[in-house]
């Protein structure tokens, strides 16, 4: 087997898989993919390539309308994403305000 080619028109999804060990908001959301993809290079060359969207690359309109069905299917698996620790702190920070403070009320 030669080796396996992925195309994608998203620039910031390819820099995070291509490089995960650079910490960011969202890691654990391509995280795994980015795992899978190291695994499966240690068996066949992978090359991933940015192309620009909405361009004349044989299967970009299957892969489009695959995706936009995947998308709008109420049956398929969602995942709920976990709270950041950004939004976590806030959360907690937000607790323990008053819910109306005034100036007066701090004398």
């Amino acid at each position: 087997m030669g080796e396996v080619h992925i195309l994608c028109n998203n620039q910031a999804a390819l820099r995070k898989v291509a490089d995960p060990k650079k910490w960011s908001m969202g890691q654990h959301l391509y995280l795994p993919t980015s795992n899978k993809l190291i695994s499966l290079s240690q068996i066949i060359p992978i090359r991933l390539t940015w192309c620009p969207g909405h361009t004349a690359i044989e299967g970009n309109k299957k892969a489009d309308s695959e995706a936009k069905k995947a998308a709008s299917n109420p049956s398929a698996q969602r995942q709920t994403i976990p709270p950041s620790k950004a939004k976590i702190k806030q959360q907690i920070s937000n607790k323990n305000k008053p819910e109306h403070f005034t100036p007066e009320e701090n004398k």
